[in-house]
């Protein structure tokens, strides 16, 4: 275990409330994290979030240096600003750097626990269970999930630069099964809703210019495979956007094919 990391579970509050960090296997890749923070200088800032406050601020705050981390040592892009300013004097996360151009990103983490909050309510005592129980089955939807996040990460967005928002994937049932990927994010962002009165859902985010400023979505998975941690990702590209990503950053990741036929 690394000492960052050792330091951290010593002091922090949230200590046994949960199984973090799982095992070693699993402790290898945050350890990766925390030491890449340590190298960006950005332990002073983090180290509170990570420690004093609960289950959920301590995994927003894993989920922002890990987006940062994967951007940066995986794909070799820059990461030269942190807490950049943005609209409506809210901050983001940081400044990612490429070919001359600042892409203002925004990092969300939306957990299993907020599906479970939406049907069974705070007070639901499966909450205080692990993620995954051995006989438990559920089905769930988590487009209009994807859509509020958005929604919520939008009024930080500035008008004047590349924006993009990084969504860290711990829904439940993975995006990343193909079948559920094709559906959930056509219907979360590419759906255009029918005019006529029927059980119809809402259109996507990225079917008109509302949401000008996003220049689009980047969901990002960690998979254990074969003892190995590997790194998911999906670009999602938002046409209407008022500017967008230069060809050497979508180049790099595995960007969505849209389809909104896909979504039923």
């Amino acid at each position: 275990m690394c000492d960052l990391l050792a330091d951290i579970l010593r002091v922090a509050v949230w200590k046994g409330q949960d199984d973090f960090p799982y095992d070693s296997l699993a402790q290898s890749e945050p350890e990766k994290w925390l030491s890449y923070m340590k190298k960006k200088g950005w332990v002073d800032s983090y180290f509170p979030r990570l420690t004093k406050m609960n289950i959920n601020k301590r995994d927003e705050a894993l989920a922002e240096i890990c987006g940062a981390f994967f951007l940066e040592e995986k794909k070799g892009f820059v990461i030269k600003e942190r807490e950049p300013e943005g609209a409506n004097n809210k901050r983001g996360e940081f400044i990612l750097s490429i070919s001359e151009v600042d892409i203002f990103c925004e990092v969300k983490s939306p957990g299993w626990e907020s599906e479970i909050v939406k049907k069974e309510g705070v007070s639901s005592p499966r909450l205080q269970q692990g993620k995954y129980l051995s006989v438990e089955g559920r089905w769930g939807d988590d487009s209009e999930s994807i859509r509020q996040v958005i929604n919520k990460a939008y009024e930080k967005l500035p008008d004047d630069k590349v924006s993009l928002l990084i969504i860290v994937d711990d829904f439940w049932r993975s995006l990343f099964h193909q079948l559920t990927m094709e559906i959930t994010l056509n219907k979360a962002l590419y759906y255009k809703s029918r005019s006529y009165p029927c059980q119809d859902p809402p259109s996507g985010c990225f079917v008109s210019d509302n949401l000008r400023n996003l220049s689009g979505v980047l969901f990002i998975k960690i998979k254990k495979e074969n003892n190995q941690f590997v790194y998911q990702n999906k670009l999602c590209i938002n046409s209407f956007a008022t500017v967008t990503f230069p060809h050497e950053f979508k180049d790099k990741l595995d960007v969505f094919k849209a389809d909104s036929r896909s979504c039923f």
